[in-house]
């Protein structure tokens, strides 16, 4: 302990140095960064909402109607399963809670209950009763989709964001069916929440031309056909046209979306996989002269009409965009759709000087604290207290680097998990200190007390340390929003004030003891007499 080696001096100073030039840039304006080197750190640390402004959003998603769109599939997948076993039911109902299908008197019911089945899988729960079958969830079954639902929209939310250049957007789920999103340093939302809560479920139908020259909302359509709206350049009324239910390709057979130009205008190009590239070839082959209509979220955007097959899988998406909404567009659909839709339900935008003020008291109670606690120690503690209040500064410079080179999102709480951190590191100097003195009570020189106080207090500093490091751990993952900003700078700084109370403390008490020599006191300012007499202070 009393004979560190060289190699240890240099490790710690260059740690210092490192954490001081990462750290710097936080602390300077935008133009005093500029004038820094190239070679010279840059990055800065991130802020959060609480600290910078930008805005909150709170989306719901609509279950209900994701699992209607769930039934509908499912009836699908049974009715065509069921025509290939040569039967058919007499009718079929759905509702919010599953479907009900009618058979014959005569029908095979154990046979039918088994292709539902297959077609439905393991989640579902299907009986048979007297010419009827009934399919529903489970309870399993249930909250597997919702979880998987949720697991989708955050997974798709987060890849539309990263995709827009926003700096640390944060989605988390709250709750059973609530994700909380927040922009810092967002001031216009508009384009973003555009983003948020379209839907983006992409796919191609034929129009048929005879129902459409004759629609009307009074017309009753064949369960095969369907009509949408589609908003013609120039006319304030969007007009209607009937297409074909079933979708030539969907955009879950997209591999690629991007921004393209033609005739001098923004399109998007997309290109299909192998499956979706083969049915999109032959549907256009055996539907020449036709038109076929290209429907985003329930809305037609274009309606061209197919001249030639299109082989290759590659195709031109075309509407009147501006580059940014063409931009968007190829956007969403590479990200995919959202498996459920999302209603905004609650906006919060916080203004910058909100935020400023925030960061100004925060400086104001982390400065505070860290006098209040230096001055504390200097008292109690003399010399050795000194070198805990340059420890506590370089502690706050390597906390802010780790932050900065991690590039987490310092928050309001996390401010309060860095105060509490110097907490945490003036603690781990008391116990070493107080074992020192005791030892020195006991009778050992100063040198063995030194060597002995660092040994034995290091067991008790490990096991405080673990016990907030698991809390800590624990909060962060289960935790949301604020609570993980807590939990990630507590745990940073568990890190830091380690190194700086147990290895640079140590580090400056060696070099004063071998410089003043063995005859040195202990320079703690309560006078405390040892065994034998010697005056510790």
């Amino acid at each position: 302990m009393l004979y560190p080696k060289k190699s240890t001096y240099l490790f710690c100073f260059l740690m210092v140095l490192l954490g001081l030039c990462v750290a710097l840039p936080s602390a300077l304006s935008a133009s005093q960064r500029q004038s820094l080197p190239s070679w010279f750190p840059s990055q800065t640390v991130n802020l959060g909402l609480d600290l910078q402004g930008g805005v909150y959003v709170l989306l719901q998603a609509n279950m209900e109607e994701a699992k209607q769109s769930l039934w509908q599939d499912i009836r699908s997948g049974a009715a065509a399963a069921l025509r290939e076993a040569g039967t058919f039911p007499l009718s079929v109902v759905g509702g919010d809670t599953g479907l009900t299908f009618t058979f014959e008197d005569k029908a095979p019911m154990e046979k039918i209950t088994e292709t539902i089945r297959g077609v439905a899988g393991n989640d579902y729960a299907v009986k048979a009763d007297q010419g009827v079958v009934r399919v529903s969830l489970s309870e399993t079954g249930e909250k597997t989709f919702e979880k998987d639902m949720m697991q989708k929209a955050l997974d798709t939310l987060r890849v539309r964001l990263n995709e827009t250049g926003l700096k640390e957007p944060s989605v988390q789920q709250q709750g059973k069916d609530l994700i909380n999103v927040q922009f810092p340093g967002v001031d216009d939302p508009s384009r973003i929440k555009d983003i948020l809560g379209r839907t983006a479920k992409l796919s191609f139908h034929l129009v048929d031309e005879t129902l459409s020259q004759t629609y009307n909302q009074s017309v009753r359509l064949p369960a095969s056909k369907m009509a949408l709206s589609m908003k013609r350049e120039g006319d304030a009324m969007p007009m209607a046209l009937v297409l074909e239910r079933r979708a030539m390709v969907t955009g879950e057979m997209l591999s690629s979306a991007s921004t393209s130009f033609q005739d001098g205008l923004p399109v998007v190009a997309i290109r299909f996989n192998t499956v979706g590239a083969k049915r999109f070839g032959q549907a256009t082959a055996e539907n020449i002269n036709r038109r076929f209509a290209i429907v985003l979220d329930q809305e037609i955007i274009s309606a061209p009409v197919i001249r030639d097959a299109i082989p290759g899988g590659n195709a031109v998406i075309s509407g009147g965009f501006t580059a940014e909404s063409a931009g968007d567009l190829a956007l969403l659909l590479r990200s995919g759709s959202l498996p459920v839709t999302l209603k905004i339900i609650e906006e919060r935008t916080v203004g910058a000087s909100l935020g400023a003020d925030a960061i100004r008291l925060g400086q104001q109670a982390s400065l505070i604290g860290l006098l209040v606690v230096m001055l504390i120690m200097i008292v109690l503690y003399g010399l050795f207290g000194i070198y805990v209040a340059l420890a506590l500064v370089i502690n706050m410079v390597l906390l802010m680097a780790v932050l900065v080179m991690a590039q987490a999102t310092l928050t309001l709480p996390g401010i309060a998990g860095i105060i509490l951190t110097l907490g945490m590191a003036v603690d781990t100097n008391i116990l070493i200190f107080e074992r020192i003195r005791e030892e020195c009570l006991g009778g050992l020189s100063l040198g063995q007390s030194l060597s002995q106080g660092y040994h034995h207090a290091m067991t008790t500093i490990i096991d405080a340390n673990m016990t907030t490091f698991i809390s800590s751990a624990v909060l962060l993952m289960f935790g949301t929003g604020p609570i993980k900003g807590f939990a990630t700078t507590l745990i940073f700084g568990l890190v830091t004030s380690l190194f700086t109370g147990v290895v640079l403390t140590r580090l400056m008490i060696v070099r004063w003891y071998r410089r003043q020599g063995k005859q040195v006191r202990l320079p703690i300012l309560a006078p405390v007499q040892g065994k034998n007499g010697q005056k510790l202070a």
